[in-house]
């Protein structure tokens, strides 16, 4: 079972910037509480595909990029975040 669920706004926002949503994203991660947070997003490459699906793509980019933002990288060590799959986390991890 997880503990809390977080993510971005799902929509892209017109004149929107990846720093925007960076400051979004640290302000989520910045202090959580004890415990098994899920982070929800929706990242993603653009292509053709993705822009027929969504107008949204811009805002999938953006959360693509996040993911593998040194910026981030360095945050999730700050604030002593562990990365878990599901599997990690059915066979209680978090425990030890």
């Amino acid at each position: 079972m997880i503990d809390d669920l977080i993510g971005l706004p799902y929509p892209y926002n017109a004149g929107e910037s990846y720093d925007d949503v960076k400051k979004q994203l640290i302000g989520k991660l910045t202090g959580l509480k004890p415990g098994i947070t899920q982070l929800t997003t929706h990242p993603s490459y653009v292509s053709e595909e993705l822009i027929a699906v969504t107008p949204h793509y811009r805002k999938r980019e953006m959360e693509y990029a996040l993911l593998i933002d040194p910026d981030i990288k360095r945050l999730l060590e700050t604030e002593g975040i562990r990365l878990a799959s599901w599997k990690m986390v059915r066979d209680g991890f978090y425990k030890n």
